[in-house]
């Protein structure tokens, strides 16, 4: 209707005072209640203001989808691939995670979950100066074969720079001791006992096997088997070690070799350019005469170059294959 003081009647049109509303009813519209009236013309105003409001909202609505559409006809493989990148997303189990070293270093780690109950786990260890952000390719490669992936921080690495223990040790590799650097080991085997252990709750931390396999680059790999060889078959079924070296802190690599004995398969690399570890990978090819798998290729490549090579990497897939095959006696 009209202002606040003058009205405009519904039923004959007439401008009458506000005041004057019932008597004009009385008059003009007899058995008409105004007030009712009034209250039917402002529900029907409420009823055309929420219909306008849906018509907007609709077009509103159908504009966006309108052009979502043409969105997605005018660049599809972008469309396709924030579509790939979200499924894979949702199917990726990764996460890191944190544990503890035997002598109280505080050790950071990527954890990939294959999703199946029981498979086997794949450690991951990188060289001297690397870091465990160098292996997300691999590991994902690993976990569409079915393994959970465990890649570290070697302390002195990454995030790998304190203990708990000692407040005062800040680990950084570039002045590290011959000591600190045999302490790595612990790392890795600390690594095996997260994988196997429980939280503070008394979960499982993991719903791995007890079966497992090691790829490592270089000295920090090295490092990683001197624990490795001395851990039982199911602990430890298989060693990949990409461009080995002799020298490694006073670790004797040939023994380690020899004690790994010759039931677990062990697959060593090299570059025929690289003469340091084509050495390496000759003595130890001459103490694992029965499961050694020993691979040379080309040019001078080295370390994880070496390991994107397809027939290195496939020759460490089917090492850790044949581990996780084997046939433990009880």
């Amino acid at each position: 209707m009209g202002g606040s003081d003058r009205i405009v009647c519904r039923d004959c049109g007439r401008t009458i005072a506000r005041k004057n509303l019932k008597k004009h009813y009385v008059r003009f519209h007899p058995g008409v209640d105004p007030h009712r009236r009034m209250a039917q013309e402002r529900s029907e105003e409420v009823l055309q203001h929420d219909r306008r409001r849906n018509v907007l909202v609709i077009g509103t609505v159908a504009a966006v989808l309108v052009l979502l559409i043409a969105a997605w006809f005018a660049v599809p493989p972008l469309t396709e691939n924030i579509l790939d990148l979200l499924k894979d997303d949702d199917k990726e189990d990764k996460r890191p995670i944190f544990y503890t070293s035997e002598d109280g270093a505080v050790i950071n780690a990527t954890w990939w979950d294959s999703g199946v109950e029981g498979s086997p786990t794949v450690y991951l260890v990188h060289d001297i100066g690397g870091s465990r952000e160098q292996w997300s390719d691999h590991a994902k490669e690993l976990v569409e074969r079915g393994y959970n992936v465990l890649a570290m921080d070697l302390r002195g690495h990454g995030g790998s720079r304190l203990n708990i223990k000692d407040p005062d040790i800040y680990y950084d590799h570039r002045t590290m001791t011959e000591a600190e650097f045999m302490n790595i080991s612990k790392d890795f085997y600390g690594a095996y006992r997260w994988v196997h252990g429980d939280d503070l709750k008394g979960r499982p931390n993991t719903r791995a096997g007890e079966l497992g396999g090691m790829i490592g680059i270089g000295k920090g790999g090295l490092l990683a088997f001197d624990r490795a060889w001395g851990m039982s078959r199911t602990g430890m079924n298989s060693a990949v070690l990409i461009s080995p070296l002799l020298n490694v802190y006073g670790m004797d690599v040939e023994q380690a070799a020899e004690n790994w004995g010759d039931i677990r398969p062990i697959m060593t690399s090299s570059s025929e350019g690289n003469g340091n570890t084509l050495r390496a990978l000759r003595a130890i090819e001459e103490r694992t005469p029965e499961k050694g798998v020993h691979v040379v290729v080309g040019g001078s490549a080295s370390g994880m170059e070496l390991l994107d090579s397809p027939t290195v990497r496939k020759a460490a897939f089917r090492t850790l294959e044949d581990g996780f095959s084997l046939v433990v006696p009880i």
